[in-house]
């Protein structure tokens, strides 16, 4: 599974169940790396990307993402996704099953309560790194870790 994320400088992730920010290059730069493969996302991340995630097939299931999200590694033995965005969820239990990891960092910090576990990236190794320019933040880095 690759599981992708939004990220602020210090591994914030949302802050009192909402996103920190959102930039539509992002979304657009997400759009050509997925080109033609199917998406896991939340109902109420899928409202924002949808529009410039056109050429991206999104699933917004909210009882299978719920169940993905509770379940982590354990007690769940259906099929897992081939991509996961999470936004606003903790992701420390799905780690275990993420063979690639997709982080879009914001060149900022916000207040958050959800963070990233930075220290579990060093299970993976950084096969991509990019920055450009987004509609909100003058630099975005995008990393691909894979396993």
């Amino acid at each position: 599974m690759r599981l992708i994320v939004c990220l602020d400088l210090n591994g914030g992730m949302a802050f009192n169940k909402r996103r920190q920010t959102r930039d539509a290059v992002q979304r657009r730069h997400m759009n050509e790396v997925l080109r033609g493969e199917v998406l896991l996302m939340s109902p109420y991340s899928e409202k924002l990307f949808r529009e410039e995630l056109t050429d991206v097939s999104i699933v917004a299931d909210e009882e299978r993402y719920r169940t993905l999200i509770g379940a982590g590694s354990e007690g769940f033995e259906g099929e897992w996704p081939d991509n996961l965005f999470v936004e606003r969820e903790s992701v420390e239990a799905l780690l275990d099953k993420a063979d690639e990891i997709m982080v879009y960092q914001w060149n900022r910090s916000y207040p958050s309560d959800v963070r990233f576990p930075m220290e579990r990236l060093s299970a993976y190794s950084k096969v991509r790194e990019e920055s450009f320019a987004g509609s909100s933040h003058d630099d975005i880095m995008f990393e691909v870790y894979r396993r």
